[in-house]
């Protein structure tokens, strides 16, 4: 990468491979790295792998707030949802780390969670349900 060589050592591992079908694996996991290091400080103005939920979630309060585009009652509901993620999910945890299907199960949790009004989390109507 970027003109020098570089030994490709299998995780856990002090010496280079010297298999050609582990070595390539290796060769493009490298090669995407920063490819994907790229595009998630575009999505998301961080490193997302370097980046814990706490931390990224004070980012991205702090990020809406400055912009001002928000209600200051929205940032407050934003924090207490963000707060609730933390919670289930960890601080430290890391965002590229979450899957969707543990989002389908968080979102499972925050239905049996008692909203304001003292039932489960609302859910919106689909369009042509009655």
């Amino acid at each position: 990468m970027g003109g020098r060589r570089e030994s490709l050592k299998p995780e856990g591992s002090g010496v280079p491979t010297t298999d050609p079908d582990v070595a390539e694996k290796l060769s493009t996991q490298r090669a995407s790295e920063p490819e994907m290091k790229r595009k998630d400080k575009g999505l998301f103005g961080v490193a997302v792998e370097d980046r814990g939920l706490a931390t990224y979630a004070f980012h991205h309060l702090e990020t809406k707030a400055r912009d001002g585009e928000v209600a200051r009652r929205w940032l407050v509901e934003l924090e207490r949802h963000l707060r609730a993620a933390i919670e289930h999910f960890g601080t430290c945890r890391t965002l590229r780390s979450i899957t969707p299907g543990q989002c389908s199960e968080y979102v499972q949790v925050l239905l049996q969670r008692p909203g304001l009004q003292g039932g489960g989390a609302s859910r919106r109507r689909q369009p042509g349900s009655s």
